[in-house]
C-alpha cells in the first residue's frame, strides 16, 4: 500500500515500521476493539481513543480515521512522530505507541523488531531508501532490560 511510504515520508518515519505496526496490531477499516482501560482501538492501525483530542486538534475525527486506512495509517506516523519528537529513540518511541509502561512497551517493541525481520526477508526493498527515513540494516532489535533494574524514563539504545 502506498500509504505507508507516503505517511512514513511526511512524518520522517521509517515506513518498514508502520507496515510492521500493522502487522502486529492485526486491524483492520472499521474496528472498534475495547481495551481493558475503557478505550477504544480503532481501524487498520488500531489507533486508541486516548490520542482523540490531539487528532481533533489536527482535524482528524476518530470515524475518520476509523474508516479510512490511509487516513489511520498517517494518523499512526504522526503518533509515532509525537514519541519520536518526545523520546528521540525509535524503539522507545515504537514502545510508547503501543504503551507509555516499559513493561507492555518493551515486548511490543520487540514483536515489531520480529515482524520487521520477517517482512525483510519476504519483500527486501529495492532502490534507495526515503528520505528521511532510516534504512531497514540500520534498525537493530531493542536492547534487553530488566524490568526490577529498569527506570521509568529508561531509552531502548540501539
Amino acid at each position: 500500500m502506498h500509504c505507508y511510504q507516503e505517511a512514513a515520508s511526511y512524518y520522517q518515519v521509517p515506513a518498514i515500521v508502520l507496515q510492521a505496526v500493522h502487522h502486529v496490531e492485526g486491524g483492520k477499516r472499521g474496528d472498534r476493539i475495547p481495551d481493558p482501560n475503557g478505550t477504544f482501538d480503532h481501524g487498520f492501525m488500531q489507533i486508541n481513543t486516548c490520542w482523540k483530542p490531539l487528532l481533533h486538534e489536527q482535524g482528524w475525527t476518530m470515524r475518520f480515521v476509523r474508516n479510512h486506512d490511509c487516513a489511520n495509517i498517517f494518523a499512526a506516523a504522526w503518533i509515532l512522530r509525537q514519541h519520536l519528537n518526545e523520546t528521540h529513540n525509535l524503539w522507545l518511541s515504537v514502545a510508547d505507541y503501543h504503551s507509555g509502561d516499559l513493561a507492555y512497551g518493551y515486548p511490543y517493541a520487540q514483536k515489531v523488531y520480529r515482524q520487521i525481520v520477517l517482512l525483510k526477508k519476504s519483500h527486501p526493498l529495492q532502490g534507495a531508501p526515503l528520505q528521511g527515513a532510516n534504512p531497514v540494516e540500520a534498525l537493530e532489535a531493542p536492547q534487553t532490560v530488566s524490568y526490577t533494574t529498569a527506570p521509568q524514563n529508561m531509552r531502548f539504545l540501539p
